[in-house]
């Protein structure tokens, strides 16, 4: 005989466990890509006229490798945040969110310094809130800006 599974109950455990709670996920925005061919290259994502406010940024790996090398965050006020990567990406890959300095910071520029192993694409989101605080998620996304590099 079978038992009735208490999805009620359920629910209300992942909640307490943070595993199926809507307002523990983050939002993300993507904030721009680059698509590059095979050589080392530094370049910059322009969030453009919608400054975002974020609390992280993120970013994926799609074609080919990529070596990322380092990140630089350029905020709006003109502050700047220096990012050691140091990381083998493999096409298909994500980073992990990168938490940025002070709780939401208007991010203006990303600059990123790699090494990609052929043609391939990043893809750059912008978190808006990580972990578990605050109102309920939105589950859209807005493109603020995308580059292409020949």
């Amino acid at each position: 005989m079978k038992n009735p599974l208490n999805y009620g109950l359920l629910a209300i455990v992942l909640g307490v466990l943070g595993l199926f709670s809507p307002a523990a996920e983050a939002r993300e925005v993507p904030i721009g890509s680059i698509t590059f061919e095979s050589r080392p290259e530094r370049e910059v994502i322009n969030v453009g006229g919608r400054e975002g406010e974020f609390q992280g940024i993120r970013f994926e790996v799609r074609q080919s490798d990529v070596e990322v090398l380092d990140l630089r965050v350029i905020y709006g006020n003109g502050q700047t945040e220096d990012i050691r990567v140091r990381q083998l990406f493999r096409a298909g890959s994500s980073s992990r969110v990168i938490e940025l300095g002070s709780p939401r910071r208007a991010v203006r520029q990303v600059a990123i310094t790699f090494i990609p192993r052929g043609p391939a694409r990043i893809q750059f989101f912008g978190v808006e809130r990580i972990g578990g605080g605050g109102g309920g998620g939105m589950g859209g996304w807005v493109r603020l800006g995308c580059k292409d590099v020949r």
